[in-house]
């Protein structure tokens, strides 16, 4: 009888060890008790372990033990795993939780979980991160002890972003706005600021980029009164990372400079990690590729330490675009190959679209914009889903892009609006940039005057917010508008204007692969 409770207890995958551990029977007597439920067809012996044969069976007998016994003899089945050094830290967790051992399940829980994150099963990740919180509620109802508070804050902060990278938006948006709630309730300030963080790069992420810059100086005056160095290095980062879509690369640089002199004591690779990445984004702005590729590779080699294969998929994205906009499309290839492969298999949706869309950008440089639509299309499904807007108004440039490449002009102008319309929502100003010369690319098919307005708004623009290598662009388009509208002389002067900055960018060959150079 003894034998048969701890195995209904045990449930599956029986070991005959756990069980005589949980009654304390000597090994003979234990051997005899399990030989008997097998000759009784109650078990059934596979290799070491043992299984019901009819789960009913097991569901009677729990049913007529005592919740007392029930429980007791749950705890000791944690506790035999634990002196047996079992990895299996979620039966563990299960067990304790039967037992109404709370602490001890939240330990085991928490374990359980990043296991499961570690393996990117994120849906088992996340049961476990809610048991945890129905456990907290069992604990601290009232949310008023200081390690349950944390501990509420740390699953929160870490279910939303499982849910981000579902596409998931609501529910991380409701855990984001309960880490608020149980971080004001604590009163303290380390936690007000980890809560502050969070709604920081989610702000960068959603495309609210003046909310991020205002957000990220009150954050900055917080973690300099509590003296947090890789707190004050994280926010300073993102701030720089807000004037980077901002269109403002010099604050950028600065902020981030910034936070790697606030990390200079650390050796937290996510922390410089992080910076490295943003300065690789701020030099493609200033069109500095060779220097922006550098950088990701260097945040690349970090994300390996650490094994986050979630941010590695995204910095071989980053490196692709470099290696294409230098003109080496065969690496390209490989870079956002193994970007779209490992951002499947750790099921990474906001990877996942980043991937396949400069997978199609890169397939319209190659001259086919068929095969590069496919992309974008999918692409801006998983986009719009993971709520990003710049990433969808990336998606609408490069589709447009493909539908002139294609001829298809009608399809890219419509397109080409959408595109503009969320760029000017969320001042995402390179994108902007982006998209009006874009836009007037098409127009130029049938209308150069229109067209050569619109190009000189990209060139202000690509000025004001020293994109270079957008600048480029604009004066080489505007060269080819302006003698199309019969101006020889502003053509002239666009031409060379052109040439100046093809010098200080110490460039030949790059404009001659534009597209628009068919014009």
């Amino acid at each position: 009888k003894q034998m048969l409770e701890a195995a209904a207890v045990l449930a599956k995958d029986i070991a005959f060890s756990t069980a005589r551990e949980m009654t304390g029977l000597d090994d003979l007597r234990a051997t005899k008790g399990m030989d008997e439920l097998v000759a009784r067809q109650l078990l059934t012996q596979t290799g070491p372990t043992y299984t019901f044969i009819h789960d009913l069976t097991r569901h009677v007998v729990l049913a007529r033990m005592s919740p007392t016994r029930r429980q007791l003899l749950h705890r000791r089945a944690a506790l035999a795993l634990i002196r047996q050094r079992s990895q299996a830290v979620d039966i563990i967790a299960q067990q304790f939780d039967a037992g109404g051992d709370a602490e001890n399940a939240l330990h085991y829980y928490e374990a359980a979980a990043e296991r499961a994150e570690k393996l990117y099963a994120w849906q088992v990740a996340e049961a476990y991160y809610e048991r945890m919180l129905i456990l907290l509620d069992q604990i601290d109802p009232t949310c008023s002890r200081r390690s349950c508070q944390r501990l509420r804050c740390q699953v929160l902060s870490t279910r939303a972003e499982i849910y981000f990278l579902q596409g998931r938006l609501p529910q991380r948006d409701a855990d984001i706005a309960a880490l608020q709630t149980v971080a004001q309730r604590a009163r303290d300030k380390p936690m007000l600021a980890e809560a502050l963080v969070t709604r920081l790069r989610y702000l960068n992420l959603d495309g609210v980029y003046h909310e991020a810059v205002a957000l990220a100086l009150e954050g900055i005056a917080l973690a300099e009164e509590i003296g947090e160095p890789a707190l004050l290095s994280r926010i300073w980062a993102q701030k720089g990372f807000a004037h980077y879509f901002l269109g403002q690369p010099r604050l950028a640089l600065a902020a981030l400079d910034a936070a790697a002199a606030a990390a200079a004591g650390l050796s937290d690779a996510e922390t410089h990690s992080r910076i490295a990445q943003f300065r690789g984004y701020v030099y493609y702005h200033l069109g500095d590729y060779e220097n922006a590729l550098a950088q990701h590779n260097r945040a690349y080699t970090l994300h390996e330490k650490t094994g986050d294969r979630n941010r590695m998929s995204w910095r071989l994205t980053d490196m692709g675009i470099m290696c294409m906009l230098l003109g080496r499309f065969q690496e390209a290839e490989g870079y956002l190959q193994r970007s779209l492969a490992l951002a499947r298999e750790i099921a990474s949706q906001p990877a996942e679209s980043y991937a396949l869309n400069n997978l199609g950008r890169l397939r319209t440089l190659q001259g086919d914009p068929i095969s590069a639509l496919d992309l974008h299309r999918d692409s801006l499904k998983l986009q719009r889903k993971t709520g990003s807007k710049r990433g969808e108004a990336g998606a609408l440039i490069f589709t447009a892009q493909a539908y002139l490449a294609m001829g298809a002009v009608d399809k890219a102008a419509k397109t080409i609006r959408q595109a503009l319309e969320i760029c000017r929502r969320i001042d995402y100003r390179y994108g902007l940039t982006d998209a009006l010369l874009t836009r007037a690319e098409i127009l130029s098919r049938n209308d150069p005057t229109a067209a050569l307005e619109v190009a000189r708004e990209g060139l202000k623009l690509a000025s004001q917010i020293e994109a270079g290598r957008q600048e480029l662009r604009a004066l080489l388009l505007l060269a080819v508008l302006a003698k199309a509208c019969g101006r020889a002389e502003e053509a002239e002067r666009y031409r060379r204007e052109a040439r100046r900055q093809a010098d200080a960018l110490s460039m030949e060959e790059w404009p001659l692969r534009l597209p628009y150079v068919s014009l």
